[in-house]
Order: structure tokens, then sequence, then C-alpha cells
């Protein structure tokens, strides 16, 4: 069976996932693919990008992805935080 892809302009990890859904978030300068891992605290596994080659846990700062808007995100591992160009389109696939 085929998954339903869904768009959105505005976008809650928190509110609106479950584990193992999955979201491609198209920014002003790449594509970012994300698996969720636990929606309540918006970590995800994310991969995309120039900082991103290989798939990352991270967790979202970004309370609500939206469309015009940055996402912020912080890899633990580096004590890195990026704030990535604005977004302009949110795919979601649910798992």
């Amino acid at each position: 069976m085929q998954q339903k892809k869904r768009q959105y302009l505005k976008f809650d990890i928190a509110e609106q996932t479950k584990v193992d859904d999955q979201l491609v978030i198209e920014t002003q300068n790449t594509f970012y693919h994300m698996t969720v891992l636990d929606p309540s605290n918006r970590k995800v596994r994310l991969a995309g990008g120039s900082y991103w080659p290989q798939a990352t846990e991270v967790e979202i700062f970004t309370r609500d992805l939206q469309k015009g808007l940055s996402m912020v995100v912080l890899e633990s591992t580096q004590k890195k935080v990026v704030t990535t160009s604005p977004i302009v389109g949110i795919e979601y696939l649910p798992a």
C-alpha cells in the first residue's frame, strides 16, 4: 500500500506525529528528511544539507515548523545549534 503524503504550511511535531512518521522539509537551500524518534521531545533522525549528509539524531527546537520560518536544530553530540534557511514546504508521511 502506498503512503499518503500530505502537504502542510504549519506543523507541530509534538502534537501531530508518532514514532517512525517521516517528514520532508524543503527550505530555500535544501531538503531535510526526518524520521520521528520521540515526538513529545521533538527528537528526530535528520539527514540533508551540508550539516547532515548522514542521518543524525537531533532535537528540533522550533515548536511549529511553518512555511516562511527557519528551523532551529540542536545536535547534542557536537553541541551544535543550526538555523536553516526559511521553510518553503512540509511533507508528512505517516508510518
